[in-house]
């Protein structure tokens, strides 16, 4: 389709669209701003059985001939606003799609102040889902045009015709916190009989996963247990990350503190790298006797270790590295069944891509399950120079845009970094569409990377999510009563957590944050190339009758951060904000009292750099406490 010449309807019997640029191209006077860009990038995905035929076009500036003036494009929003409206022209006129006021909002995105846009509209017919991004040089368009309210809709793609690596009749086990996945991770390593595969970002010599009592300190170091499984014929592989600086210097001690301990040891174990500039190898898996898998949310050092009361004095935490010495939350996800061999497939394609051996079979043909059975679906995101697939993958982000596109009643994200300009601008989008949504989000309020504090809050701020009558920010604290020789001390929780739940339906967990590194590419700082190694585990189960997994993930989450029981969780479940609310009130109520206290952890997100600046615009005197350290 030409852009000068608006929609055209396609005969009946090839019904299909595709973009192209044309000369006379929403050019603007030569007074209008420029900035030249290098490629814009549409991909169009759908699942409309014969309707739309998935369509990819990689648009570079030289075709835009129309829109230059002395060798230079214009302005890159202008054009994108003639892409958009030839987008959603086209797809009113080939499949009766009514977009109707909704263009308008759309179109207008070039004054948003989040960077990007992010879309989804419903008809009886269908659900369409646009997400603009127009950072720096490299803008995209992202589509999918779904039937509303069946699985696929749910369900990453990658623009394929159908969703990869998924699976039915798994068992799933949530693992809270530091010391519930490592324990786990623990049990999984001594029932092993065949192989143990680790990928990890960091894993000290010294790191103990399951102590010998709940108030001892002393454990074997899982490195030992590895060796001595590995010498009793167990195959064990560990893959670690290796960052290269510009100068391709590794930064990751872990591995030179591991491969030394190793060398001075009997064992069986092979190592490998996975080398990356810039960008990171973030993907934390394990997988035992091709059967079981963990998705995991830390990295094997102790200062990860924690349990749910996160108490701020806990000898089996030591501190993280480049963290402060408090509490620490966190979630892993583990299953048995196919699901683990979708996991297995990843971390084989991983460890042969580090050695550049040839991949292994990335896809695993299995029967489709019923519509209404509950799925796993193993997602990933991979930068295009990985080596791993060809053209990266961002199936992770995908998932969250199809799921956020359809919440009708709850969206509840859980999250180390929340600086996604997309995301941040859908749970907008959808909250102002969809009356009875409510949204919780629980953040850090000062993440530890550079210019990510001020991003999160400006992202917070613009979208209106701080103070939005349907949603709610949150922040996790910890407390210790008084003793004859102290004041009472209260801690951050640092949010570890890289979780999204939707109406009770659909969940993802895994290791990748709702940052642009994670999911799609670096919007944060000017390498906008960058994408990290990410996996995560995505559930949907429509009746949420999976041995009730999604229900048991809220409940034991909100117990832990409310303090209040799964029965009181289950009288708000038609306003979970009302409770949320309550909670951070009370808690706000009693720690400016005579005698102050928490009843779980939860407080209303400050976006001050120091903890007396959070605690003071709460009206809470911190000069009563003696305080943990600085966020970052």
């Amino acid at each position: 389709m030409d852009l000068s010449q608006g929609p055209r309807k396609l005969s009946s019997t090839r019904r299909e669209f595709v973009i192209r640029t044309g000369a006379a191209a929403a050019c603007l006077p030569a007074s209008a701003p420029r900035y030249p860009f290098r490629r814009l990038r549409i991909s169009v995905v759908s699942g409309l059985s014969r309707a739309i035929r998935i369509t990819s076009a990689n648009l570079w500036r030289g075709a835009w001939l129309g829109c230059e003036r002395n060798g230079e494009v214009l302005e890159q929003r202008w054009i994108f606003t003639a892409v958009a409206d030839a987008l959603l022209g086209t797809i009113e006129g080939n499949l009766g799609f009514d977009v109707g006021d909704s263009r308008e909002a759309m179109l207008n995105f070039e004054m948003s102040s989040l960077g990007g846009v992010a879309y989804a509209i419903e008809s009886p017919q269908a659900i369409l889902a646009v997400a603009i991004d127009k950072t720096f040089d490299n803008p995209e368009i992202f589509v999918f045009l779904e039937h509303p309210g069946t699985r696929r809709a749910w369900l990453a793609t990658q623009g394929e015709p159908t969703a990869g690596m998924v699976s039915s009749g798994n068992n799933l086990a949530q693992l809270i916190d530091g010391a519930g996945a490592f324990a786990g991770i623990a049990n999984l390593v001594e029932q092993a009989q065949t192989s143990i595969s680790i990928s990890q970002i960091s894993f000290d010599v010294d790191f103990i996963a399951k102590y010998l009592s709940e108030n001892s300190a002393v454990g074997p170091q899982l490195i030992d247990r590895l060796i001595a499984r590995s010498n009793e014929g167990i195959a064990v592989r560990i893959l670690l990350r290796f960052d290269k600086t510009i100068l391709g210097l590794g930064e990751n001690s872990s591995y030179w503190a591991l491969m030394k301990y190793l060398k001075q040891r009997e064992h069986r174990i092979a190592v490998r790298t996975f080398r990356m500039s810039l960008q990171t190898f973030h993907a934390k898996m394990l997988i035992v006797d091709d059967r079981d898998a963990v998705i995991i949310g830390s990295p094997f050092e102790r200062g990860y270790w924690d349990t749910p009361e996160h108490r701020i004095t806990e000898p089996r935490r030591a501190k993280a590295k480049g963290l402060p010495p408090n509490p620490m939350h966190d979630i892993s996800i583990g299953v048995r069944g196919d699901a683990a061999n979708d996991v297995l497939l990843t971390f084989n394609g991983l460890w042969a891509a580090a050695a550049h051996e040839p991949l292994p079979p990335t896809q695993l043909s299995r029967p489709i399950p019923p519509e209404l059975a509950p799925v796993v679906q193993v997602v990933r995101t991979i930068p295009a120079n990985a080596g791993v697939t060809a053209g990266g993958e961002t199936g992770v982000f995908e998932s969250y845009l199809r799921a956020i596109s359809q919440a009708r009643s709850l969206i509840y994200i859980e999250n180390q970094y929340f600086t996604n300009s997309t995301i941040v601008e859908l749970i907008r989008r959808r909250l102002d569409d969809v009356p009875a949504l409510r949204a919780i989000i629980v953040l850090n309020e000062n993440p530890d990377l550079p210019l990510y504090p001020l991003r999160q809050f400006e992202l917070l701020q613009k979208a209106g999510l701080l103070d939005h009558p349907r949603a709610g920010v949150y922040a996790l604290w910890s407390f210790s009563p008084s003793s004859p020789t102290s004041k009472p001390a209260l801690s951050p929780i640092y949010v570890h957590s890289k979780m999204g739940f939707v109406d009770d339906r659909w969940v993802t967990i895994g290791t990748a944050n709702a940052d642009g590194v994670s999911l799609d590419r670096s919007r944060e700082y000017i390498w906008t190339h960058l994408r990290n190694v990410e996996v995560n585990i995505s559930v949907y189960d429509p009746t949420n009758a999976h041995d009730k997994f999604l229900f048991s993930v809220r409940d034991r989450l909100w117990s832990e951060h409310l303090g209040v029981s799964s029965e009181q969780i289950d009288q708000h479940r038609a306003d979970p904000l009302d409770l949320w609310r309550s909670a951070a009130e009370r808690n706000v109520a009693t720690l400016r009292g005579a005698q102050p206290t928490l009843q779980g952890h939860v407080l209303p997100f400050v976006p001050a750099k120091h903890l007396r600046d959070q605690l003071s615009a709460l009206g809470i005197d911190s000069t009563g406490f003696t305080l943990g350290k600085e966020g970052h």
